[in-house]
């Protein structure tokens, strides 16, 4: 069967469409934020992920034994580990590390979707950023421990590449 010149293509009905939307990469956001050229960035956690996923872990094992069980206890208990995990996502705050071309490492804010928001500082010297292997990797900044969390590890290689070594 030849296709028909004269008919028109059916668009897709609104069901079936998809929204594509694309999202502007890290560093393009970072360099939005802070106002110079940055060459790589890498998303931070305060919390360690570890302490997260335990908590998720929790609420999982909660949820099946409420399943089995179908007891008021094993619901009271379920609703102490979701509280906690929500609690836990809340108290994390976020923040972003830009690497620029000049050499400067800049640490942005970062809102809950993990976007910059706000420059919190400025180093002259990028910090030594950590090999990216297990659940997260510790990195030390002003003071303070952040994490880099194992689905930000492509990010991280890339500012690892960026970086020159020390």
């Amino acid at each position: 069967m030849a296709s028909d010149p004269l008919r028109r293509p059916v668009a897709p009905s609104r069901g079936t469409r998809r929204r594509r939307r694309r999202r502007t990469p890290l560093a393009a956001q970072a360099a939005d934020v802070s106002g110079r050229s940055v060459t790589a960035a890498v998303p931070l956690h305060r919390l360690d992920p570890r302490l997260v996923n335990g908590a998720g872990l929790v609420e999982i094992v909660a949820f099946a034994a409420l399943l089995v069980t179908a007891s008021g206890a094993a619901f009271g208990v379920l609703a102490v580990a979701s509280t906690a995990f929500v609690g836990l996502h809340l108290a994390d705050s976020r923040a972003v590390l830009a690497l620029q071309e000049d050499g400067e490492a800049t640490i942005l804010n970062a809102g809950r979707n993990g976007q910059p928001v706000t420059v919190r500082t400025s180093t002259p010297h990028p910090p030594a950023l950590p090999e990216p292997v297990g659940l997260a990797a510790p990195l030390h900044l002003d003071g303070a421990r952040w994490w880099i969390d194992r689905a930000a590890f492509p990010l991280l290689v890339e500012a690892r590449a960026a970086t020159p070594p020390p």
